[in-house]
């Protein structure tokens, strides 16, 4: 049961700081500025993904289950934010020592339901990706290894986040437990430390499965290689996912391992918000060209942009390289080079019919020449000026 503390017990430091270091409540320390323009950069780039995706399916006058997920996702991320805003923009790189126990009770109570909301988002935005693979790298619903992967995936991190939710939110009872310090009796059934470390590495390895997926396909298409470069570039924000959720799972060992734990948790936090951040990005930005087609004057900016790069870059047409800007070609019609095809008579005199391709006529023209041979050698003569046949 919880205990009637008195004042006194409730501002005793929350943990007995180490030699030659006195709790200062009053002056703490920390850098919540930093925390703050995190969380900012984090908010926005979500933001952004989230109305370019909202555009697009505005654009599509369509909405998947996928969008319904993301869109829900947002919600849940604004929480979150708000979460660890209250908690990083005060505590951030702050010593548990310098904290009284009942801001240490606010605090982990604050770190459960981030961690909860946290879970419900990892989980909703997988989801959410897998769903909008299935429907672009399988389409018509074929049943092949592509789709029952997809479905594996799915259904996979479905279990294994509400299972993660579920472990949190009852890994006490009573579930006061979790976050009162001096509460006496009841139990925890649930060994936390072990429990986050096999799902922070798990959650990893499934970050990983996800990032590798769409690349394996890009790379299989049978288009050029600057088209695979451009595919590929929509979904490489997924390395900074796994980037982030490799962070993540390096402070949660750190957490458990060190006794000053708020200290740490204070960065965990803020990766944690960087991975969902990522995955809202790898969910928004492949849209985001259908949406930039769908802008008014998007084809002129293309050419300006184009025109910009061949420029700096120094390209130019064949045909105008080394001339000056005043001069104007010849329209003059010239027959292409390249013959279509040759016939030749019988001997001693050898007629020759050489069929060649006219682009600007869109005709072939055959020229007729003989060709006689004798002992001294062999002369060739034009028997025949050019005809053109309609093709």
């Amino acid at each position: 049961m919880a205990l009637e503390l008195g004042s006194d017990v409730w501002d005793t430091p929350a943990l007995k700081p180490p030699l030659n270091a006195t709790p200062d409540f009053a002056h703490p320390g920390g850098d919540g500025g930093l925390a703050v323009a995190v969380i900012i950069v984090c908010g926005v780039a979500a933001g952004i993904a989230f109305c370019v995706r909202l555009a697009s399916t505005f654009i599509a006058r369509r909405v998947y289950v996928e969008d319904g997920l993301f869109f829900a996702t947002s919600g849940l991320y604004a929480g979150f934010l708000y979460e660890t805003y209250m908690m990083d923009s005060k505590y951030y790189h702050v010593h548990v020592w310098n904290l009284p126990l009942q801001t240490l009770s606010s605090i982990v109570y604050s770190t459960h339901i981030m961690t909860i909301l946290y879970g419900l988002c990892v989980m909703l935005l997988k989801v959410a990706i897998l769903l909008s693979w299935l429907r672009l790298f399988v389409p018509m619903k074929q049943r092949n290894a592509k789709f029952w992967t997809l479905q594996a995936l799915i259904w996979a991190n479905v279990i294994f986040y509400i299972v993660c939710t579920f472990c949190e939110i009852f890994r006490c009872t009573p579930r006061e437990k979790i976050w009162n310090p001096v509460f006496e009796g009841g139990y925890c059934s649930v060994n936390m430390q072990d429990h986050a470390k096999a799902s922070g590495f798990i959650n990893l390895v499934s970050d990983v499965i996800i990032l590798l997926f769409p690349q394996k396909i890009i790379w299989d298409l049978h288009v050029t290689r600057k088209q695979k470069v451009g595919m590929s570039l929509l979904f490489v924000v997924g390395f900074f996912a796994m980037a982030a959720a490799t962070v993540r799972l390096y402070y949660l060992f750190k957490e458990f391992d060190g006794a000053d734990f708020i200290y740490i948790r204070s960065d965990l936090v803020l990766w944690m918000a960087a991975e969902i951040a990522a995955g809202f990005l790898v969910m928004g930005l492949p849209s985001l060209p259908k949406v930039f087609r769908a802008l008014p004057g998007s084809g002129s900016m293309m050419s300006f942009f184009k025109s910009i790069w061949r420029g700096l870059s120094g390209e130019q047409e064949n045909s105008r390289r080394g001339l000056p800007s005043w001069f104007k070609p010849s329209p003059k019609r010239a027959l292409d080079s390249s013959i279509v095809g040759t016939t030749k008579g019988g001997s001693p005199a050898n007629m020759v019919f050489v069929t060649s391709w006219d682009p600007c006529t869109q005709k072939t023209t055959t020229t007729t020449t003989t060709t006689t041979t004798s002992g001294a050698g062999s002369s060739e003569s034009s028997l025949k000026a050019p005809g053109e046949y309609g093709h």
